[in-house]
């Protein structure tokens, strides 16, 4: 799990839901492995141990205490709050204590009692069901931090809860589009929503809490091209649009409305044939490509890095001096960026009086890209080779690695760094190579793959998060328009092999959370979810059954649920229980096949794409019940 720090824009933005925890009255409590048992407990019939807990108080007033604020929203952010806990005693623990405030005063004194009494049992039943603390962690809270041990078990024992939820879903909207829907994403910062068409895009926002409705209708206009695109940026405040011809920024006002603020490459001086936007989710600069044909009916390359001012304005600069610009990477602030000028290629810094240029290279290269953390570029070099330059502390960039020309090396068509930049795939039209970091700067080859019997590779790799898997697209043995996949990943003596084969209209997907991939074979309806390991086979933990062709598998942002939609018109939603065991939570119709799902507003809701319709779903939470003789 990635145990980063919890930011503000982390939290969903929601309506919240509470549920009101379990029925009055008495329920009959079976210990679990020694515990004792104690005052306000009875016994029910056992249940199994990955089951929903089992030992918990009769009183009303303490069931809904320990229920309270379960929607999927604040369990989320309980379990993002719990991340900077985890194996560290040492914290002062204000964020437990705060939800532990929550409570009133009399509530709160009740629940102390409670959990004091029952220390020895929580404890052990913390131990077996919470997936997020390591065996002793509980006990040595109570050892080492006696002030805070109440508020960190009446957290922990929230978020164990939450694992075991399942979940109703209640239909919210729909959105419309003139054909097949291919784009949807959710806002960080507002309760809004997207989705999109090769006619417009549409946005939805949440009005009072209540009523969601339609705020923004735009069409794309016709492309040269005829490819379309929409992202939302600034943390979904706001939208750029491309038809291919030229992008649209768009922002959203105080009153929830979307307004036109400007166009990039949108005149009567050039004819745009083709536009490429560089943008980046959570930022406000817009760097685009533009292939047009000018006044003297040539064809010529242009960029403009477009950005908002102190003044609330949009602003645009042209980039480079010559006719032939070229952005070809940018970094995750959107304020470098490598820019190819003529024949040289230019660093540029995006200021706010606009780009300064820094030269790099005076070759023209074809390939160039950041590392991650931006400390290091990677370029193509000489015949079909490539470097890496690192950046020094006087922003010098002298070169860190060289891969020499190799004759049996055709062409380089793509280079590429893994999302953690400790890794390079490189590769021609027939095969791939990996290159790694093997120690502090020094780097070397890892492994080939060229078995693909004279097939070409379609695309580059997709990497898995923490860049120690990876799947390699092929041609079909059927057929050469139909795609089939390999799954690659690196095993603990370093190196890289095979560890899946995928067929045609398969699909593999990695969790967010770097510890499972989600894999569609192509040859039946089931997707086996298996655990990411450094062995050279890949654990199964759990299948999930479709009657017919599976369309779309998203994994929510922090890899503990996943959705999958099929041509059988269902949508499934399997998440992590006790013991990090995967069972089914919901399952709902659409009425008819879907070919896109994702979850948005913080994975609080589903949206389900039917051809040219984009339904919302609201997961709301189960009422815990508890087994009665």
């Amino acid at each position: 799990m990635n145990n980063a720090p919890l930011n503000s824009t982390d939290l969903p933005i929601c309506q919240t839901h509470t549920d009101a925890g379990v029925a009055n009255g008495a329920s009959r409590i079976a210990p679990v492995g020694n515990a004792k048992r104690f005052p306000g407990f009875n016994r029910v019939s056992e249940a199994e141990p990955s089951s929903i807990p089992q030992h918990f108080p009769a009183t009303a007033e303490i069931q809904n205490s320990i229920f309270s604020h379960l929607s999927f929203a604040n369990l989320l952010s309980a379990e993002r709050v719990s991340r900077c806990f985890r194996n560290n005693i040492l914290l002062n623990h204000s964020k437990e204590i705060a939800y532990f405030r929550e409570l009133s005063d009399t509530t709160r004194y009740r629940v102390e009692n409670w959990i004091t009494s029952a220390s020895d049992y929580l404890i052990d039943y913390l131990e077996r069901f919470s997936t997020t603390k390591p065996r002793g962690y509980f006990r040595a809270m109570q050892n080492n931090t006696p002030k805070a041990f109440v508020e960190i078990m009446y957290f922990n024992l929230r978020e164990t809860l939450g694992q075991n939820l399942s979940f109703d879903t209640e239909f919210k909207a729909s959105m419309v589009h003139e054909n097949r829907v291919h784009t949807v994403q959710s806002s960080a910062d507002f309760p809004e929503i997207m989705s999109s068409s090769n006619a417009e895009v549409k946005m939805i926002g949440l009005i009072r809490g209540t009523q969601w409705v339609e705020t923004l209708s735009t069409p794309y206009g016709r492309g040269y091209w005829g490819k379309y695109s929409a992202e939302l940026i600034a943390n979904g405040s706001c939208l750029v649009t491309n038809n291919s011809d030229f992008v649209k920024i768009f922002e959203r006002s105080h009153g929830g409305k979307w307004d036109h603020k400007t166009s990039i490459f949108d005149n009567n001086h050039i004819t745009v044939r083709q536009a490429t936007e560089f943008v980046r989710p959570g930022i406000c600069n817009v760097l685009v490509n533009a292939y047009c044909r000018n006044d003297n009916e040539n064809f010529v390359r242009l960029a403009k890095y477009c950005k908002k001012n102190s003044d609330g304005n949009w602003i645009q600069f042209p980039l480079g001096i010559t006719d032939q610009v070229k952005v070809r990477d940018v970094t995750r602030d959107g304020r470098c960026a490598l820019v190819n000028d003529g024949r040289q290629l230019f660093i540029y810094k995006l200021t706010d009086d606009g780009p300064e240029a820094r030269l790099l290279s005076e070759i023209n290269s074809k390939i160039a890209q950041f590392s991650p953390d931006e400390t290091r570029i990677l370029l193509d070099h000489g015949r079909n080779g490539a470097a890496v330059y690192i950046r020094s502390n006087q922003e010098e960039w002298p070169e860190e690695y060289i891969i020499d020309d190799d004759e049996d090396r055709f062409v380089i068509w793509n280079i590429q760094y893994s999302p953690d930049g400790t890794t390079i795939a490189l590769n021609d039209s027939y095969r791939i190579e990996i290159h790694g970091q093997q120690g502090e700067g020094i780097w070397g080859r890892l492994s080939v793959f060229n078995d693909f019997d004279g097939c070409r590779i379609f695309s580059k790799i997709l990497f898995s998060p923490d860049g120690s898997h990876g799947v390699i697209t092929l041609p079909s043995i059927h057929t050469e328009t139909e795609k089939a996949q390999r799954i690659i990943g690196k095993i603990s003596d370093g190196s890289w092999v095979e560890k899946g084969n995928v067929t045609a209209n398969g699909l593999v997907v990695f969790s967010p959370d770097q510890t499972h991939v989600a894999v569609y074979t192509g040859r039946d309806q089931q997707i086996t979810l298996y655990k990411l390991s450094d062995e050279k086979d890949l654990p199964k933990v759990v299948i999930i059954e479709h009657k017919q062709k599976v369309n779309s598998i998203k994994f929510s942002t922090d890899g503990s649920h996943v959705v999958t939609g099929s041509d059988d018109g269902l949508v499934r939603v399997w998440g992590q229980s006790g013991n990090r065991r995967w069972t089914p939570k919901a399952v709902f119709e659409t009425h008819g096949p879907t070919h896109l799902v994702q979850f948005v507003m913080g994975m609080t809701h589903v949206l389900a794409c039917c051809d040219n319709k984009a339904h919302l779903y609201e997961l709301k939470p189960r009422p815990f019940e508890f087994n009665k003789e």
